[in-house]
C-alpha cells in the first residue's frame, strides 16, 4: 500500500502547540455560554387561547433541592442508599454543573481551581443534608478522600453566606430524628439498655419538667440518675434537646 503523505491541514492538526489547545479551548467555552449562541425566543401564535399550557421550565439545582427538601419522606433522607437514591444523586450532580456553567463530569475531575472547587462544596453539602450517605460514600461519589468532604461540610457551616441555609437544613434534620424516635415502639423496653423510645420518653418528661430522679423512676430497666444524667447530657450533645 502507497504511502500518502500528509497534507498541510493534517500538519497543523497534529503539531499544535499546548498554548493554542488552551486557548482555542477557552475560545470554544465562552461561545458555548455567550449569550449570542442563545436561541431567540419562538413568536407567539395569535389564536394562541389562554387556557393552553405553560411550557415547562428548565429546572435548576437550586429547585431540584427544594423540591426534596418538600417531600414528605417520614423522617427520613430523600436521598437514600438505594440505586433510585444514586439516580437522583447524579441528576444533582448535572443540575449543579449546569449551575456553575461546567462541563459533564467536571465535578468529579482532579481540577482545584475555585470554579470546581466551589460547585464540588455545594454539591458535597447537598448530599450531606438530604441523603443518609456517609463520609466515605459521598467521596466516593465525588471521587474524594471523606476528610476532603469533612472539610468542606466544616466550611461550608462557617461561611455566612450559607449559615442560614445550613442552619435552617440542621432544624430539619433533627426534626426528623425526633419523628424517627416518637415512631419507634409503642411499649419502653425492658432492661438497662438505651433505646430510641426511652430517649423520646426522656425527651417528653424533660418537657414536662420532671427532674433527673423522677424520670429514672418512671423508667423501665432501673437506670439510675447518674445514667439519665448521661443520657441527658448525650442528646443535648445531639441536638436532640
Amino acid at each position: 500500500m502507497a504511502h500518502l503523505p500528509l497534507t498541510q491541514a493534517e500538519r497543523e492538526l497534529c503539531f499544535v502547540p499546548a498554548a493554542a489547545q488552551f486557548a482555542r479551548a477557552r475560545e470554544l467555552r465562552a461561545k458555548l455560554h455567550s449569550p449570542v449562541l442563545a436561541l431567540p425566543p419562538a413568536p407567539v401564535q395569535e389564536q394562541q387561547t389562554e387556557d393552553a399550557p405553560a411550557s415547562p421550565q428548565t429546572e435548576t439545582f437550586d429547585d431540584l433541592i427544594a423540591e426534596l427538601e418538600s417531600l414528605d419522606t417520614d423522617g427520613m433522607k430523600p436521598i437514600l442508599s438505594s440505586p433510585k437514591g444514586h439516580v437522583i444523586a447524579k441528576r444533582l450532580m448535572r443540575l449543579c454543573e449546569e449551575k456553575h456553567s461546567l462541563f459533564r463530569g467536571d465535578i468529579v475531575s482532579a481540577r482545584r481551581t475555585s470554579v470546581f472547587v466551589v460547585a464540588r462544596d455545594e454539591l458535597i453539602n447537598a448530599l450531606a443534608s438530604l441523603s443518609d450517605w456517609s463520609l466515605p460514600m459521598i467521596g466516593r461519589f465525588v471521587k474524594r478522600n471523606h476528610t476532603t468532604v469533612l472539610h468542606a461540610i466544616q466550611k461550608h457551616a462557617t461561611d455566612p453566606k450559607h449559615a442560614a441555609a445550613y442552619a435552617a437544613r440542621k432544624e430539619r434534620s433533627r426534626a426528623a430524628a425526633g419523628r424517627r424516635i416518637a415512631d419507634r415502639a409503642l411499649i419502653l423496653p425492658k432492661g438497662p439498655r438505651w433505646t430510641p423510645k426511652k430517649d423520646a420518653a426522656i425527651i417528653s418528661m424533660l418537657a414536662s419538667g420532671m427532674s433527673h430522679r423522677q424520670i429514672a423512676a418512671n423508667l423501665t430497666g432501673k437506670h439510675s440518675i447518674n445514667s439519665v444524667h448521661g443520657r441527658v447530657k448525650r442528646l443535648r450533645d445531639w441536638g436532640m434537646i
